[in-house]
């Protein structure tokens, strides 16, 4: 509900100045409308519905402060000293909020066993795997500077597997089966994890799988559909 009112909002706003724009070009009025840094608009707008609505909560309020602060450098509120260090700072601070939330959040992933898993990486190019072997169990996903497309939608499973990624300046991303619940667990600074996958129960006639999923996500991130 929040969201659809955000969207109202954002549309009455652009219609209104679309309008405006429109009536300065035939001269039936003339309202200023642009203003020095008004470009950074376009970071603040996205970022806000990202910092309300979805993940990566962390890298939205990094994009809010940079497009509100441009803003105000063009207006000659505060000069670039402040610009830069404020910043600067901010990165500092999330970095260490990150790992400290992360120390003391109870894991929600509970630890695969100690065996020998597949290890899928993307450095600086891209990687497509699909999985067709039921008896998977898991496997470890590293995207640097690049992408993994771990393909699992065909498969059978029979017990819970557990899937670790770290996505660094890069991408994963986890095609899943149906009836599946997904845990998700991590530590993410300036990325974030997103999961599409609904929340399933047990019925009573049918076992309802678990797929375990540990990230660290780093100027990056991984999507789970």
């Amino acid at each position: 509900m929040k969201e659809k009112i955000y969207h109202v909002i954002l549309s009455v706003f652009l219609f209104v100045v679309g309008i405006l724009i429109i009536g300065n070009a035939f001269s039936i009025w003339n309202i200023k409308v642009f203003f020095k840094g008004w470009w950074a608009l376009f970071i603040i707008i996205p970022a806000l519905e990202t910092f309300l609505f979805q993940n990566g909560k962390g890298v939205s309020f990094y994009a809010l402060l940079l497009g509100v602060e441009i803003i105000l450098y063009n207006q000659g509120i505060i000069n670039f000293d402040i610009l830069w260090k404020t910043l600067l700072a901010c990165f500092i601070v999330l970095i260490a909020l990150s790992l400290f939330i992360s120390i003391f959040r109870k894991d929600k992933v509970v630890k695969a066993r100690n065996r020998s898993v597949p290890l899928y990486v993307g450095i600086f190019g891209e990687a497509d795997e699909r999985v067709i072997n039921d008896d998977f169990e898991g496997c470890t996903c590293v995207s640097l500077f690049g992408s993994v497309d771990l393909d699992l939608s065909d498969l059978k499973l029979k017990n819970d597997i557990y899937i670790k990624t770290k996505s660094i300046f890069g991408g994963v991303d986890i095609f899943l089966p149906e009836d599946v619940n997904v845990i998700t667990s991590g530590i993410n600074i300036l990325g974030g994890i997103e999961n599409k996958v609904k929340k399933k129960t047990s019925n009573g006639k049918k076992k309802v799988i678990n797929v375990y999923i540990e990230s660290f996500c780093l100027f990056g991130g991984a999507e789970i559909k």
